[in-house]
Order: structure tokens, then sequence, then C-alpha cells
């Protein structure tokens, strides 16, 4: 039994589950997400499609989207979207590998056996670079039967016209044009001292989002004006931020932790409103957690209940819920404490 969770219009869950065989049933909203590989080759850029088993409940035997799959519950999209290439293909890719093409809401009814077959889903588009001929790829046989590289825009034609076996829409190949045409320059770099306001924007204002622009957060630290004057100062610490077309829009701290100089503390992840949901904390968290693994036997992280898509993924990365702080704590307003121990 596959439990999905019930979303808003914008792809947030909304503290309700569902079956999935009752979802399609009866077109109550839900979340997928989607992942088209691409290749560049002399011709131009290909993409891999694949072709679904004969023995799926709907579209057999049709070409589809290269991985794609439903969000269980609790689950995030990237999270789900690396899951999928695993299971489905074989294969292994980081967060930051996905590039983020955009999101998609849409409503359809089709019969499949003789049974409604409704679907009202929230999906995340994502484009991922890879150059594996079709042999190199590990195929899950129950859902897929084989997988082939086309160009591009003959795969447009042929979704377009309706000359292949499919089920893919073209709204999702266009959203893929779109990102092949303005590819987006992301760039992760130490923080300087001309980035110091930017970020301390970009705090405050995440913060006070959530209400907790309050005493014994993050909100109040003194260093909060000088990010990069405050790091650039210590050893065996750190501060990044993250440029997207040459704007900031999010950094990661790495520091000892004030109640034990021996243990790193992960501090100040924060990603601006318009630009999450993109695998950003995700290529931010994965950078903070390598850099504190050559430095220190662990990393400490205090967080609040109030911010969920956090309180997610930092046990899929390993972290452990702890029962309460670690003594020394500066910020006595937040209310959930993670530990990841290095082995």
């Amino acid at each position: 039994m596959e439990i999905l969770d019930i979303v808003d219009e914008k792809g947030a869950p909304i503290g309700k589950t569902i079956e999935r065989a009752i979802a399609h049933a009866e077109g109550i909203r839900h979340r997928t997400s989607h992942v088209w590989l691409l290749k560049r080759s002399p011709e131009g850029v290909q993409i891999l499609l694949q072709k679904r088993s004969k023995n799926k409940d709907s579209f057999p035997g049709c070409y589809d989207i290269s991985s794609a799959g439903h969000i269980p519950a609790g689950e995030d999209f990237v999270p789900s979207a690396l899951r999928e290439l695993r299971e489905e293909l074989g294969l292994a890719a980081n967060p930051w590998e996905l590039h983020y093409c955009g999101q998609r809401h849409f409503v359809w009814e089709q019969e499949f056996y003789g049974k409604p077959f409704k679907d009202n889903q929230v999906t995340n588009v994502y484009a991922l670079w890879c150059h594996r001929e079709p042999s190199e790829f590990i195929l899950q046989e129950e859902e897929v039967e084989e997988v082939r590289w086309l160009d591009f825009e003959q795969c447009r034609d042929l979704v377009r016209e309706n000359k292949i076996r499919h089920c893919i829409f073209m709204e999702e190949l266009d959203m893929v044009y779109r990102y092949l045409e303005r590819k987006a320059s992301v760039l992760l770099r130490r923080i300087k001292k001309s980035d110091n306001r930017r970020m301390e924007q970009i705090v405050k204002d995440s913060l006070k989002e959530y209400g907790l622009d309050i005493p014994g957060t993050v909100y109040f630290d003194p260093q909060l004006e000088d990010l990069a004057g405050f790091y650039n100062s210590m050893e065996n610490a750190g501060y990044w931020v993250l440029e997207v077309n040459d704007v900031v829009v999010g950094g990661v701290g790495v520091a000892f932790f004030a109640g034990n100089p021996q243990m790193g503390e992960l501090q100040k992840l924060y990603i601006d409103k318009e630009h999450r949901g993109k695998g950003y904390s995700a290529f931010l968290l994965e950078h903070a957690i390598c850099f504190a693994k050559e430095r220190f036997p662990a990393l400490y992280i205090e967080t609040s209940t109030l911010l969920a898509t956090a309180n997610r993924i930092y046990p899929h990365y390993g972290f452990r819920q702890l029962d309460a702080p670690f003594a020394g704590t500066e910020h006595p307003a937040m209310n959930r404490w993670y530990l990841l121990v290095f082995a």
C-alpha cells in the first residue's frame, strides 16, 4: 500500500495522507517528481525516453519521462526524484545535479480496465545531464522495458504529432526547452564582505516568515551583520553563498559549537523564498557535511518545528533527532535538535 501526502496547489502537504489508489479514484491532489535526462552529441542535445513495462496499470508499453514517480508521504521532491533514478535506472545522482525546470499542476481523467482514473498532480520537473549509453542503465524490469536516446527536437516533433505511443505532455518538453534556452548559472563560493547585507536580509526575512524573529534565535545574532568577517576569521569554519545568475540566493555555515569546540555545528542554512523547492538547500547541506566531516567527529544542528522542510531533510541525510539541546546553546528558542555522527 502506497501512502501519499495530500497537498495544496503549490505542492505543500496539508497534514493529511491518502492511499495512492484512492487518490487516483477520487482525484485527490498529490505530488510527483519528473526527471528528464539530457546529453550532448555532435548533432545537438538528446533526451532519454523510457518505455513503460507492458504490465503497468496505466499506459503500458508507452514512451514516457526518463524517470518519474509519486512522492511518498513524508518525502520531498528532490529526495524522491533521486530515489526514483536509482530504482528505475540504477543511476546515482547528487541533489545539485538536478536542474529545476519548473512546476506544473494538471488534472485529467481517463478510464483503465473499466475503472475511472483521475489524476490530480503537482509536479516538479527537473533536467539531469547524463552521458550513459542505454546498455549502461540498470532497468527496473517491472517498471521499465527499455530506454532510448532521441534527438531533442525530433522527440518534440514525435510527441507533438503523436507519431509514437507515448504518455508525455508537450508542456513538459517545452519546460525543458526553456531550461536549455536560459541555462541558469549556479555558483557556490566563500562569502565576501559585499555579501553581508544580502545574506542578513535572507536570514531575517526567512525567520520572520515563520514567526522566528524573536530573542533566542539567529535573528538577533550579533555576527549576522558581518558574516564574512565572523566566519573568515576562524579556523575550521566557513560560510558559503549560492549565486544563481549572479544573484546570491542563500547560504550555509559550519563552525565549532559554542558549548563544545570539538563539535561542529551547521549554521544559518537559508534560501530566499523565490528559490526554494529547487534542490538548493540540499546542495548547500551536502557541501557543509563534506566540509565538517574532514574537521569534526560530528555535526550538530539546532532548528525549530516551525521549519517543516528542514525537519524532513535532516533525517534523510542521516541526522538523528535528540531529546534535548547540548549544553551551551546560544539559541534557546529553537526546539528541535539533530546530530550527525561521522563514522
